[in-house]
């Protein structure tokens, strides 16, 4: 599927400005996420003798970064919590019957390697569906002060052997309203009719979008006037270059170090047939053919290099550190000093900046829940306008159990009310948690 071209042809059917170039960053941060950029990676090296093609080893920290991100900042322990008890029931039987968070984390992942991700409500056999959908496949069509208030999510399907587009926008008509429409379109961009039941258009006679996007709180710095989000590591990839060189150089000085013994013809024995095989040829690396030549009077003589292990390490570790300051995880996130005294849970602990980044990415995270909430809200019968709180589990970041215990000290000695640690920890507001503290919950 070319992204371009169902660019153009919505930039001709809406009569609006609708710019692809963007999606060549896309592309490129998708490599990066799947851990082989050619450019980089595929090298030619001439030896004295041939060019030859070669390939870099590559640690692949780009999709390692975004894992740890997507981790941090939404997972199983995320909570969503709502005022009215039959909308909370309601909610939580479409979260778990689309697996929400399972998916939703691995949608944050994908968001963070390429930039942008929506999630996407959709009706099937009265049931609310919720669809994932990363950036190659959002097309901006409206947006102001950079958040998308207009969109088409593309994507490519087989009917009957052959592959169609399938084009699915969602538009704001004179009212205000959002109009769905779903368009399957050939190679060529004519109709294609199919037995899918998914009506052609939808008016959903309400100005909530069936949509919402998730991006990194990263400003785009790629194109300064993009609704789009950029990757998390769309400002390192010179960074992922030096940790993969040096990895590399790591690698090859392993590969290039084993031990060898240098080997008079004489002493090789002979296979059947007369011909010497140098035991190397049999797959042992060991030994190698020195021809008639002698040694300091010797037949053979051995070969044993000194590994660069400490200078090696060294450097990679210095990419990294560098990668995960880079990429807001702060400077000693991704640390293998194994001597090191200061145990991985400490580091992150005292990561002032870690903290401080992972609250920035919850606000934008708790925005989009919050709106995809209402919509799910909207088309269960419920107000849609009541208090939505979203809980992070940021035990991570921080001693969660000792900062509860605390908290319950400072109630034991009247310096903390239990309706504050019921706000605190369990995202009710004032009425709902003293009408349980008085109920005796």
């Amino acid at each position: 599927m070319n992204i371009l071209s169902v660019c153009e042809y919505l930039k001709n059917k809406l009569n609006v400005d609708i710019k692809g170039d963007y999606y060549g960053s896309i592309s490129q941060w998708e490599d990066w996420y799947k851990g082989y950029y050619k450019p980089f990676h595929h090298y030619t090296d001439y030896n004295g003798r041939e060019t030859v093609q070669l390939d870099r080893y590559s640690l692949k920290m780009a999709k390692k970064v975004c894992e740890d991100w997507a981790n941090m900042l939404l997972n199983e322990e995320t909570m969503v919590v709502l005022e009215n008890k039959e909308a909370q029931k309601f909610v939580d039987g479409v979260f778990e019957r689309n697996d929400f968070f399972a998916n939703a984390n691995t949608l944050i992942e994908k968001t963070f390697a390429l930039g942008t991700g929506a999630i996407a409500v959709r009706l099937n056999n009265y049931k609310v569906c919720l669809e994932y959908i990363t950036a190659d496949c959002i097309i901006p069509i409206s947006y102001d002060n950079r958040s998308i208030t207009e969109v088409a999510f593309v994507s490519e399907h087989t009917y009957k052997g052959k592959p169609y587009i399938y084009l699915e926008t969602h538009l704001k008509n004179q009212q205000g309203n959002y109009v769905i429409r779903n368009e399957y379109l050939d190679s060529n961009f004519n109709r294609v009719k199919t037995d899918n039941k998914t009506v052609a258009e939808y008016d959903t006679k309400s100005p909530v979008p069936w949509f919402v996007i998730l991006k990194p709180n990263i400003t785009n710095n790629v194109d300064l006037n993009s609704p789009m989000g950029i990757s998390v590591y769309a400002n390192s990839t010179d960074v992922l270059k030096g940790v993969d060189l040096a990895y590399d150089n790591l690698c090859t000085d392993f590969f290039l170090g084993g031990k060898m013994v240098l080997m008079n013809e004489s002493i090789i024995a002979k296979e059947q047939g007369g011909n010497r095989v140098v035991p190397q040829h049999s797959k042992k690396r060991l030994f190698m053919s020195m021809g008639d030549s002698v040694i300091d009077g010797k037949m053979y003589e051995e070969y044993n290099p000194q590994l660069r292990v400490d200078e090696n390490v060294k450097g990679v570790q210095s990419q990294l550190n560098y990668l995960s300051s880079k990429c807001g995880l702060g400077e000693r996130y991704y640390s293998f000093e194994f001597d090191r005294q200061t145990t991985a849970t400490e580091i992150v602990f005292d990561n002032a900046t870690l903290f401080r980044n992972v609250k920035k990415h919850e606000k934008v995270i708790a925005q989009a829940i919050k709106g995809l909430v209402k919509c799910i809200l909207m088309l269960g019968g419920f107000d849609e306008e009541q208090k939505i709180s979203v809980v992070f589990d940021d035990s991570i970041i921080e001693d969660k159990a000792k900062m509860r215990a605390q908290d319950r000290l400072d109630i034991e000695n009247g310096i903390m009310q239990k309706w504050e640690y019921r706000m605190k920890y369990y995202g009710e507001n004032e009425e709902t948690a003293k009408k349980n503290i008085t109920d005796g919950r």
